[in-house]
């Protein structure tokens, strides 16, 4: 069934029941959360340095596994994989969670055979399946699903390039045709993501789910099933390969006999150490829950029936699989891929943990006439981004009961009252307050829907191009409504957002926030940017354009609080974790105020966007993102702790889709970061920042 789509050197040693990668990090303890009342459940947190936390639990019945999956759900733990078995004569679940951020996520654990179709259907539009388990217990079928993805977050049906949908899968393959399948899936574009065999409904014959992805420059490769001594020779003639397994499934032929067979999608990027075995049995899986989990993190369960025992005697055998992939590996991986695909000269990122420096580093080039090479400290325009330091001084303000967001910014009871522009204002004007311009909700006259303002009339300073706006450009808000009904995204409000503070503290914005913001979060050397090549500073990247745009043709330095300040990626972990809202470092602002500025805005078409940030509640995420010519650049926050910054000194448009990640590096961009949040297992420990 097509699908949508939305936004991984050591030596191996063989053992009797599996194949196991040798452990080289040594031990560290391990926490379980609470599982009372949850007979047989077994689960374990990682404690290791910055392991990403997880939970596994398995033999639950549908009960249990239905408490667990929403008390771990209150706790912000995703489902990683779950699958279904027969223990008995009656349905055991085994499931992995972890606690990352991530879209929305949907799932179900025991789907029939005869309602798959419809289930699937329902979900096609706005998600992307990405785990599919079939089980069968007593001789009825039934499937366990995970879709990500979700409105507005939520994967494509179509690629941006290719005709095919970006995901694919089936869930009723039957033996005798998995090879075609294969084959066929291969020849157009896709790889293997997740295989899973089950006996067909009233154990006629083997059956297989299957999901598929097109080719991402990853390689994959599968083991066909095989018999478990011969699954083994396969395994180890792929390890030579640097193939390493994703997903390991057991299953019985048809329901019956005692001999299973093993089949693995696999997948082949960067080397990392990994873990795996196949048909072991509970009490061994729960060993290794216990003991790999302290190095490594769990893929995948692979749970399945191993014995049917005439019926009320059956148990259960497992196949997992565990991972531990670190930055310096991970990430030049995933930054080579971007910047190959996109033709960026020069990236810098860094990510933080809890208010710690857990990564940090430049790749390419800064300027590419002189072969200066991107570091840590490199400079970088940060466009957009901007607006979160900006929103931040607001805010400190309002705090200081310096203002108030309700206070209107223009007219005779304004903060700038009528020192800009003629008299009388247009319509509206004088009822646009400070919270109005931090969320964007003015009117779309002030929009940066072309022409944006902030690029017309370059030769005036910011004064004359306010006035200039407030005299040419009318709110056009909706015939009647006021300012604040509609969200329509305004560079042009954050530069009055400028200028407010400005008369508020009497003193120019670049030296307030310098002094005021910035340096109690650590921070000496952000500026704000100069307009020309020749006003670089020293340690600034050069910026090139793929949109034939003139990096250097617009007068950058007059949109300071809205997108004119140069940071290094470092900078911004210094910043945003003083405002995180967590408390490993103190908080500028106090928590209330920190709630102020990331609760979305109630205006039409805010889509989350709160002050100065885009927030996801269901998540907890924010983030912003910014571009100019030759400018690309993404600051987010996670609430498990993480956050993270990116700086490039290139820019692609080649949609108008902003979220279109293939054609966009705004977009591609947050999905590289998310994809190193995501394939990064261990971080070293957190530095001071």
């Amino acid at each position: 069934m097509p699908g949508p789509s939305k936004p991984t050197r050591r030596d191996f040693l063989a053992r009797s029941l599996g194949v196991t990668a040798a452990l080289t990090v040594p031990p560290h303890a391990l926490s379980a959360p609470p599982a009372a009342g949850l007979p047989g459940a077994t689960g374990a947190v990682s404690r290791a340095p910055l392991i990403q936390p997880w939970v596994a639990r398995h033999n639950l019945t549908d009960a249990q596994y239905q408490e667990e999956f929403r008390r771990l759900t209150k706790e912000n733990y995703r489902l990683l994989d779950v699958c279904g078995y027969q223990v008995g004569d009656q349905a055991r679940f085994a499931a992995v969670w972890q606690q990352r951020a991530g879209p929305e996520q949907f799932s179900l654990h025991a789907i029939p055979l005869a309602d798959y179709t419809k289930v699937f259907d329902e979900r096609k539009g706005a998600f992307q399946l990405v785990r599919l388990n079939g089980y069968n217990i007593a001789g009825n079928v039934f499937f366990a699903a995970i879709w990500d993805g979700g409105p507005g977050t939520g994967p494509r049906w179509w690629s941006e390039k290719h005709t095919e949908p970006y995901w694919w899968s089936r869930h009723d393959v039957p033996q005798s045709e998995l090879r075609a399948v294969v084959n066929e899936r291969e020849a157009k574009g896709y790889r293997l993501v997740d295989i899973s065999a089950y006996p067909g409904q009233d154990f006629r014959g083997t059956v297989f789910a299957m999901v598929w992805e097109l080719v991402d420059g990853r390689r994959w490769g599968w083991i066909p099933p095989r018999v478990r001594e011969y699954y083994q020779r396969d395994f180890q003639t792929v390890l030579k390969q640097d193939y390493r397994p994703a997903r390991v499934s057991g299953f019985l032929p048809g329901g019956s006999g005692q001999t299973a067979y093993f089949t693995a999608a696999l997948d082949k990027s960067v080397p990392y150490a990994f873990y795996a075995r196949h048909g072991i049995d509970s009490r061994m899986y729960q060993h290794e829950v216990e003991h790999q989990g302290r190095t490594y993190r769990p893929l995948s369960v692979g749970g399945f029936t191993a014995d049917y025992g005439g019926g009320r005697n059956a148990t259960p055998g497992f196949c997992p699989v565990w991972r531990r992939t670190e930055p310096d590996t991970m990430v030049p991986h995933l930054v080579d891929a971007f910047m190959t695909e996109f033709a960026v000269p020069g990236l810098s990122v860094a990510f933080a943990h809890d208010g710690g420096l857990v990564y940090a580093r430049g790749f390419g080039l800064a300027d590419r006439d002189a072969g200066e090479k991107v570091t840590a400290d490199s400079l970088f325009r940060i466009a957009s981004v901007s607006k979160t330091i900006t929103s931040t001084a607001v805010l400190r303000l309002a705090e200081e009961r310096r203002l108030n967001l309700t206070d209107t910014v223009f007219g005779a009871r304004g903060i700038l009252g009528t020192t800009f522009g003629t008299q009388p204002y247009g319509s509206g004007v004088d009822g646009i307050t400070v919270q109005h311009l931090l969320e964007h909700t003015a009117g779309p006259g002030w929009s940066n829907k072309a022409p944006d303002p902030v690029y017309q009339r370059p030769e005036l300073n910011q004064a004359q191009l306010i006035s200039w706006v407030l005299d040419n450009r009318p709110l056009n808000n909706a015939a009647g409504a006021a300012p604040g009904a509609e969200f329509a995204y305004s560079n042009f409000g954050y530069v009055v957002l400028g200028r407010v503070i400005e008369r508020v503290t009497g003193r120019p914005y670049e030296e307030y926030v310098g002094q005021d913001v910035l340096a109690p979060c650590g921070i000496t050397g952000m500026r704000i940017a100069g307009n020309t090549r020749q006003d670089r500073r020293p340690g600034e990247a050069v910026y090139y354009d793929q949109d034939k745009e003139d990096p250097y043709g617009f007068p950058i330095a007059r949109k300071d609080a809205e997108g004119g300040w140069l940071a290094t990626a470092v900078d911004l972990m210094r910043f945003v974790t003083r405002v995180d809202g967590f408390a490993a470092r103190p908080d500028l602002l106090s928590a209330a105020s920190v709630g102020t500025m990331t609760t979305p805005s109630t205006a039409k078409d805010a889509y989350g966007y709160a002050k100065g940030w885009s927030v996801h509640p269901a998540t907890g995420t924010w983030w912003h993102n910014g571009t100019l010519p030759g400018s690309t650049s993404v600051l987010a926050r996670t609430r498990h702790g993480f956050c993270w910054a990116a700086l490039a000194n290139t820019r692609r448009t080649q949609t108008d889709d902003r979220a279109d990640a293939a054609k966009n590096t705004d977009a591609a961009l947050g999905k590289l970061m998310w994809a190193v949040h995501d394939q990064v297992d261990a971080w070293p420990e957190k530095r001071s920042l």
